[in-house]
């Protein structure tokens, strides 16, 4: 759908990201790139206290719908707000822009927040996005309204809304994106402060000041070192104030590192996240495929560990080692062959996993009873 609206109703919030108010006949008012955005680039960085303005228990969330004025203002408060991932309720801060995110299956926007539960909000385009296409991200991975239905504080926030005509649910949510086209340039609500009161100047970003930069190379240290003594929460911890000081820099590397240890923790989706945020980031970097396909294998997805591990190899010009290294010892090899070497290895493992799975299913096949006839893994 391509919505043509005027700019006087466009409100600049970032660099990057405008709210185009009352453009949408269902959605109303909607996010949209102001400008191109490449995947993996960070398109904002805030703190939680700026995009939710208050937190609630359920009992304190139900009472608060309870003395709403009329039918509007209770679906106007639930709409704004959401279950979080420590059995509260989140009521999202009208005059932030995260308010308007919407939700789609396939979105162009990763927002992390660990459920809103993180010390910052943080918003990394997964795709290239083109200027005028809404933004959008998949409200199962910010709040978990089905992943996580079964949690007894989310259960009775949808039942709420049910009771009251909102849908939350991803799964109803089939909406498709929108284009929104400005139809003149003129600078939209000139002298006037924009609602997000969030549009910082680069002195005011974080990872832009010489102190922010010494603070990440310091927790990054610290990390190395629990992580080095097998202190795998500590190093968790000291990873995320290292990338909290570093953004809106690349913080690939210090992902790749809190992945490893949230994996070794059983944190498998916070993991999942970091991996495929790292490989959103910094596409060309091999080790961040490798990443991503030690938790698929993690978490038993044999094929798609494969395809993560071939992604990596493929960027070693088809996988092929540098004749300088040939015949030498390994203790000769750089870490970019050694790196080479454990994708092509993990590649091996994941396929031999897949075939055997394969196998195993196909000879249980009641349909099957002689058992495997043919089967062929991709190489």
């Amino acid at each position: 759908m391509a919505l043509r609206i005027a700019a006087s109703t466009v409100e600049h919030c970032t660099d990057g990201i405008a709210i185009a108010h009352d453009a949408h006949p269902v959605k109303g008012s909607i996010l949209f790139a102001r400008r191109a955005i490449a995947a993996g680039q960070q398109i904002a960085d805030e703190p939680m206290s700026s995009v939710i303005s208050e937190f609630k228990t359920p009992a304190e969330f139900s009472a608060l719908l309870e003395t709403q004025a009329s039918a509007d203002e209770q679906k106007r408060l639930l709409r704004q707000s959401c279950p979080t991932g420590d059995g509260r309720v989140a009521l999202e801060a009208v005059d932030h822009f995260n308010t308007y995110f919407s939700h789609s299956a396939d979105p162009n926007c990763q927002q992390e927040a660990a459920r809103f539960t993180a010390s910052r909000v943080t918003i990394v385009a997964t795709r290239p996005i083109a200027a005028g296409e809404e933004l959008t991200v998949d409200y199962d991975h910010t709040v978990g309204y089905e992943a996580h239905g079964h949690e007894a504080h989310v259960a009775a926030f949808l039942s709420l809304c049910a009771e009251h005509g909102v849908c939350k649910r991803p799964s109803e949510l089939t909406l498709p994106p929108a284009t929104v086209i400005v139809e003149d340039e003129e600078t939209p609500n000139e002298g006037a402060e924009p609602a997000s009161k969030r549009l910082r100047t680069s002195s005011e970003q974080p990872g832009s000041s010489s102190a922010d930069a010494a603070a990440a190379a310091a927790a990054t240290a610290e990390g190395d070192a629990s992580m080095a003594s097998f202190k795998f929460d500590a190093a968790v911890g000291r990873y995320t104030a290292a990338i909290d000081a570093a953004l809106p820099i690349d913080t690939s590397a210090l992902l790749a590192k809190r992945c490893t240890c949230l994996l070794t923790l059983g944190r498998e989706e916070e993991a999942r996240r970091d991996a495929e945020r790292c490989v959103a980031m910094r596409p060309t970097w091999p080790e961040a495929h490798c990443r991503l396909g030690d938790v698929h294998y993690y978490l038993g997805a044999h094929e798609a560990a494969g395809a993560a591990y071939a992604a990596g190899l493929d960027l070693y010009h088809e996988g092929t080692l540098p004749a300088s290294t040939a015949g030498q010892p390994a203790e000769a090899h750089t870490p970019r062959d050694a790196m080479w070497r454990k994708l092509d290895a993990s590649r091996t493992k994941a396929q031999t996993a897949l075939r055997e799975a394969t196998l195993k299913a196909l000879a249980a096949d009641k349909d099957n009873p002689d058992g495997v006839r043919w089967c062929q893994v991709g190489g």
